[in-house]
């Protein structure tokens, strides 16, 4: 009897369809489909048919404005992977406790490879709301949460995702004022100094966010808590109330990681 190969045969065309969700996953943000067929190198004729059963699936979802993205069942699966991690179980028990003792709308943040992502968020109840989706990519250079990792990471995967996000038009801002790489450089070592980061603003006009880090045992960066608000009501001074919960909550999870 002949010897089975040791490498088994699979579904080409399956194979040509995960490229395309590689593609968006990788990108973080929705593609026209000549960006998307050259990021998973097909003709855009074929990647045009394998999108379309990929939307019948919903794994991929197409916009009004005839962008596509990934859809409902792909960050259903990505968020039950999550759920199998302990970091994340950890977490949102600590995300809980961070909504309730805020009151305001809270996310937690980690970084997937491709960038900080939301992996969870917990609406205030108040009459004014910012919303996140989960599964949204944040900048590095603009988001609270960004500005987290960009500062505990490693120089080896922070360097070249702020790089590429420069290279994609990604500007930093404080105060209105344009960061060049040395002021931006200098913030992130007074967000380790402080181990919070925040932004005013600079993501989105009018929103304010709080960030603080979770260390996993190995003393590496393993989540991100962040209190998002409208700067009009949200406290986000360093010696707030708001930040003061933050610190606490982010400890009290690093502890129970055994960071």
């Amino acid at each position: 009897m002949a010897r089975q190969s040791t490498i088994q045969r699979g579904i080409f065309s399956i194979e040509k369809g995960a490229r395309l969700i590689e593609a968006l996953t990788r990108q973080g943000g929705a593609m026209t489909l000549s960006a998307l067929a050259q990021a998973a190198e097909l003709a855009p004729s074929i990647a045009h048919r394998y999108l379309v059963s990929l939307m019948r699936s919903t794994l991929v979802e197409q916009q009004a404005n005839g962008l596509y993205d990934l859809g409902p069942l792909a960050l259903a699966a990505g968020l039950a992977r999550l759920s199998r991690l302990d970091e994340y179980r950890v977490g949102l028990q600590f995300l809980d406790q961070l909504a309730e003792r805020t009151r305001e709308t809270v996310l937690m943040t980690l970084w997937t490879g491709h960038g900080v992502v939301v992996v969870r968020w917990l609406e205030s109840p108040h009459l004014l709301t910012i919303h996140v989706r989960p599964g949204a990519r944040l900048p590095l250079l603009t988001s609270a949460s960004g500005r987290l990792f960009a500062a505990f990471l490693p120089e080896r995967v922070a360097g070249p995702a702020l790089a590429a996000e420069r290279a994609a038009g990604g500007v930093a801002r404080e105060a209105g004022q344009r960061l060049d790489e040395a002021d931006f450089a200098a913030l992130l070592e007074d967000i380790r100094g402080r181990g919070q980061s925040r932004v005013l603003g600079e993501l989105a006009p009018g929103v304010g966010a709080l960030a603080a880090p979770v260390f996993a045992a190995g003393g590496e960066i393993a989540l991100g808590f962040a209190i998002v608000g409208p700067m009009g009501t949200l406290d986000a001074g360093w010696d707030g109330e708001p930040a003061r919960i933050l610190r606490e909550v982010a400890a009290a999870c690093t502890k129970a990681l055994g960071g």
